[in-house]
């Protein structure tokens, strides 16, 4: 599916849901946006969120940096501890106790007998205090403070250190909220006519491309369909113009048996503009009266059902 079709399909969602954050998880390895799923498109498809925020509808902040595999790039990764001494991995975490009586100090396997080496007084439990703890390596029996840290790919097996490994960031993308909601006097009526259409049993399409009775063809923003017959045609622009005025007028005259729709973002104030739409029978709405452009559209699709 084109990026264009991807972005309409997320900022419909975005805005029929009322989304502010778009937030990643990592799932098997892979960073994905479950919001993208939930609208329709593939759960990694950050093409789409990079191009609404190079269109100033998003941005993003970096969430946190994840360790990733500089082979196959995937989060899937074990963090792997081994002995500094012979590179095992049978190693342990052994606690240091203090034996407050006389001063001895040890790790957790030298009071198994419940006596103290040191001054072999049986222990009671509050007589011994843990002080820290150390690594055990279970082969050479060496001891350390610190283990090696290695990772290990599970999608690929690839074993490497902290030095080569691949550093991820996590993107949170947030909408730009007066972009959004300038977009919303557009789309969000657009979502309820299409439901009010369909409720009633009718088809639509987007941007779809009509043949007048010229031959002459007419691209409209939105085409409702009954019986496979086109009923409504609307067009939504930002500005209305005379000379767009004109073209509704042509395309009217080219699709007789068609209600062509404007809706637009400007009130009309000049009275040329409605003796215009009223001589030509074109439907003039606004975005902004959101009740009463669907009210109107519901009477023309009662009309034309």
């Amino acid at each position: 599916m084109e990026i264009e079709k991807r972005k309409k399909i997320l900022l419909d969602y975005i805005i029929a849901n009322d989304i502010k954050v778009i937030s990643p998880i990592v799932e098997n390895g892979r960073i994905i946006y479950p919001i993208l799923k939930s609208s329709g498109l593939t759960d990694n498809d950050t093409e789409v969120l990079e191009k609404l925020k190079d269109e100033g509808l998003l941005y993003s902040e970096t969430i946190l940096k994840a360790v990733g595999c500089p082979l196959c790039k995937s989060l899937n990764i074990l963090v792997v501890y081994k002995c500094p001494y012979c590179n095992s991995m049978n190693i342990k975490i052994k606690q240091i106790f203090k034996h407050d009586q006389c001063g001895f100090t040890g790790m957790d396997d030298l009071f198994e007998s419940k006596k103290c080496p040191l001054c072999l007084r049986d222990l009671d439990k509050n007589e011994l205090r843990s002080i820290g703890q150390t690594y055990k390596c279970m082969d050479c029996h060496q001891t350390f403070i610190s283990p090696s840290i290695f990772f290990q790919c599970i999608n690929c097996g690839n074993i490497f250190t902290v030095s080569n490994s691949e550093t991820i960031p996590l993107y949170q993308y947030k909408i730009v909220e007066e972009k959004i909601e300038e977009l919303k006097l557009k789309i969000k009526p657009i979502i309820l006519i299409k439901e009010l259409a369909l409720k009633n049993g009718f088809q639509i399409k987007e941007n779809e491309i009509l043949k007048g009775n010229s031959g002459i063809l007419h691209k409209f923003s939105l085409v409702l369909f009954k019986n496979n017959q086109v009923k409504i045609a609307i067009d939504v622009i930002d500005k209305l113009t005379l000379e767009y005025l004109m073209s509704s007028y042509v395309k009217k005259m080219d699709l007789p048996n068609v209600e062509i729709v404007i809706i637009t973002n400007q009130e009309i104030k000049d009275p040329n503009f409605y003796n215009i739409i009223k001589t030509y029978n074109i439907n003039l709405f606004y975005f902004k009266d959101l009740d009463i452009l669907l009210k109107n559209i519901e009477k023309l699709i009662n009309e034309v059902n």
